[in-house]
Order: C-alpha cells, then structure tokens, then sequence
C-alpha cells in the first residue's frame, strides 16, 4: 500500500507554502502524483444572476465579489505552480475548484488517497475557508486527511508516530490509512486507551494492534494507558514526551447537516495539536 495521489488545499494564507512543503515531501517520498486544490468558497446554491431583480444593484454588486473569490483562488493555484518549480514530485497539477471549500474538496478528495489541510486558525478565517474546514473533510471526504498546525515548521512527518488506539472503528480507519507512513517510520509509538473496553483488547491490552502492525514490519513499542482518551490533553502530553512527529486517531463524532459534533479528544486535538495530525472516520 502507498499513497499514489496526494491533494493538498491551497489558499491566501500565510502557511498554504508551509502545507505545500510538507506535501511535496511526502509526494516525493511515495512518487505520489500532487494535486494543488484552490477553492473559490462560491456555494453551487448562488448564482449571479439569482439576486438583485428589483434594481437595487444588488447582482452587481454579488457579481464582483464572486469574481474577486474566483480570482484569489486563481492567485492561489498559480502560487501552488511557483512553488513546486524544481521539486523533485512525479507529476503535479493545480486546481481552482468552483464550490465552497468543505464540499468541492471532499468530492475531489476522494479521487486521491491522502488529502492534506491546515488547522483552523480561529483569527484568520475567511469564507473560501470556513472554520469547519478540517472537521467537514473528516467527515465528508471518505478519506484520511492530515492537518498541519497553524504554527511551526515540520521537518518530518511519520518518523516517529504517535497511535490513539482504543480499537474503535474510527481508530481502525485511521491506522490502515496511515500505513504508508508507519512502515517507513523509525520507531511507532501505540498508546493503548482500555477504559472499558477489555472485549476488544483481550487479556494483554495492545498486543494484538501491535502484532497486527508487526506482520507490516511496523516497529512497535506499546505505552498502556489507563482509563479512555478522554479530551486529549494526556494525549497531547504523550506526544511532547515522547517526541512524536506525528499522531494517527480516529475522528470522532457525527454530522448534522454543517453542524459537526465531534468528540473530545477530536476537538482538543483540532484546537491544539503542535504537530501534524492524521485523521480518519
């Protein structure tokens, strides 16, 4: 298994290049084909010509600002082309996609095998890129997306990882899709959550998930931690510890309609992480 297509959600903001870098890296390290999605943030439900009729100036008005999106999306794609000038990647291509960030990206990040994204920065939203953006992918896209953190600079991503294992679904998803990156990696760290789930980790919690791992000649070092994952703080402890460059979890929650009820740990992680995290549902 290997990542042979990577999209990668470009924009205006200051770390789209840092999220770039760190696609590029992995795009070369797999010969992955890279894709550059920029979404304009239009909803397919608004049309130009939909408003204004009673002469007030209105469809004017909503036209400029349309093309003003379309045109920092165009912006965004051709920064996303500068950049991979002279980058040792396969194969590459930009996108400007025509939709609102959350639903055009799913849609074309299911053609792909890794999408990655930045993490919200509640300051700097915009309405190409809505603060949901992370969240709505994890739960609409149907593939693994690793966020990247609004602060700081990753010189490797999968070297030494950090698995939430409590043997759910979402946890299941999440270490089959980051599979490429954990054979690779120098050390994997597995910190085994039981709460009261003993069923699904049998008499010795975590050897099963670690022999799994091993038969994928994965290096695995389980850390038994008591209790449930609780809201993520001792998982973000974990991670500083050990000196982790990256935590592989399951997202948890549901969706109603946009509104996401994610779980706590998810939510802690999605507002504080310091290093790259990769999600899957």
């Amino acid at each position: 298994m290997s990542y042979k297509t990577i999209l990668v959600q470009v924009d205006h903001s200051e770390r789209s290049a840092e999220r770039v870098r760190l696609a590029v890296a992995l795009a070369g390290q797999y010969q992955a084909h890279l894709v550059g999605a920029a979404a304009t943030g239009i909803s397919a439900y608004i049309f130009p010509g939909g408003w204004g009729g009673d002469g007030l100036g209105y469809t004017e008005f909503l036209a400029a600002h349309l093309d003003a999106l379309r045109e920092q999306a165009k912006l965004a794609a051709a920064a996303f082309d500068a950049l991979l000038k002279n980058q040792d990647v396969r194969s590459s291509e930009s996108l400007m996609i025509d939709e609102e960030a959350g639903v055009g990206l799913s849609a074309r990040g299911r053609y792909s095998d890794l999408i990655v994204v930045g993490q919200t920065r509640p300051e700097q939203t915009a309405l190409a890129t809505p603060p949901d953006l992370p969240e709505y992918l994890i739960m609409n896209s149907g593939r693994p997306v690793l966020i990247v953190p609004f602060a700081g600079t990753f010189a490797s991503v999968g070297r030494r990882p950090l698995i939430a294992w409590d043997g759910s679904l979402s946890a299941t998803h999440a270490v089959a899709a980051a599979l490429p990156l954990l054979t690779r990696a120098e050390r994997v760290d597995v910190a085994v959550y039981t709460g009261d789930k003993a069923d699904v980790h049998g008499a010795q919690p975590g050897d099963d998930i670690a022999l799994y791992l091993a038969r994928h000649d994965v290096k695995v070092n389980v850390i038994r931690c008591d209790g449930a994952i609780g809201v993520g703080e001792p998982l973000l402890t974990l991670a500083g510890d050990r000196a982790s460059d990256l935590i592989v979890m399951g997202g948890y929650g549901h969706a109603r309609m946009r509104e996401f009820v994610m779980g706590g740990v998810t939510r802690t992680m999605l507002r504080r992480m310091s290093v790259p995290v990769l999600m899957a549902h």
